[in-house]
This record gives structure tokens, sequence and C-alpha cells, in this order.
């Protein structure tokens, strides 16, 4: 049986000439069987042989066929229509109604757990946000105070540098 999982032309390979062998048979024991046929029915017409031999062949290619059906039924994994067959990322497991109701839990599960993580985050922003304004009115309100001593120093000083009397008393 071919392994899905399985990859590479390697596995590939081994598998079809596996399959050739086993199915197809050696080309020498074909070629045996052909001739002992051939030389025990001499009385058999060239025609007639080559009916026989059509007739095996597409008895053959039937029986594979209707092997190749049977490993498809039985396999969990089924073909992903518009992909490439033989590829192994073409087939996906067939699921049963539990293992979807699973599914469904679970990417329910995963959607709450993205929207509670983003709501997080939207708190976090608006806490950045809040605590950066109060830090740069915290700032302000500094740079004004300080803006403020620094022009009454100035103001102090031309007063005291106009008025020597003033400063002595």
């Amino acid at each position: 049986m071919y392994e899905v999982h399985n990859s590479g032309g390697w596995y590939n390979f081994g598998f079809l000439l596996g399959a050739a062998i086993i199915w197809g048979g050696g080309s020498a024991s074909a070629t045996r069987s052909n001739l002992a046929s051939k030389s025990t029915n001499s009385s058999i017409s060239v025609e007639e042989q080559d009916e026989e031999e059509d007739e095996e062949e597409q008895d053959h290619e039937e029986e594979n066929e209707r092997m190749v059906a049977a490993a498809h039924e039985s396999s969990p994994f089924k073909h992903i229509p518009g992909q490439p067959w033989g590829d192994p990322s073409s087939y996906a497991k067939d699921l049963t109604s539990s293992e979807l109701e699973q599914a469904r839990d679970a990417l329910l599960a995963r959607e709450v757990e993205l929207r509670e993580h983003q709501e997080a985050l939207r708190a976090r922003e608006a806490e950045n946000r809040e605590r950066d304004a109060s830090r740069e009115r915290e700032a302000r309100e500094f740079l004004r105070s300080e803006a403020d001593r620094i022009l009454k120093e100035r103001e102090e000083r031309r007063d005291l540098g106009q008025n020597p009397s003033r400063g002595e008393e």
C-alpha cells in the first residue's frame, strides 16, 4: 500500500518499481510464458493468440483498476479535488462526525482565545496611551512652572539692576 505521508522521488520510484514487478511480472517471465504458450499451441493462429493476449491484458488492467479502487475505498485518506494525483500533500483524512465536532470546538476555542488576546492588546494599548498622555501633561506642567520661575527670576534681576536701593532693604 502506498504511504501518502512518505514523499520524495526515490520513494515514488521504489513504489512504482515494486508495483510493476508484482502486477506486471518480469519481462523475462512474460517472454518465457509467451514462448511456451506459442510452442504448445502452434495450431492456434496468430490472430487468435493476439486476441487472447489482448483479453488477458484487458483482464489484467481491470484487475489492477479494481485493486486501486479497493485501496482508495479502504484508505482513510481521500484525494483532494484539484490537487495532483500521487502527491502526498493532495490527500486528506476523511473525518468522522465526532472528529469534525472536535475540530469545530478547537477552532471556536482558538477564535475565542484570539479575540481575548486582541482585547488584552487593545486594553494594554489604551493604558499605554493614557500613561503617555499623563506623562506629557506632567512634562508640560513642569516646563510651564520652570518657564514661570525663570521669567520671575529674570524680572527680579532686572528690578534689582534698576533699583539698587531696594536690594539693600
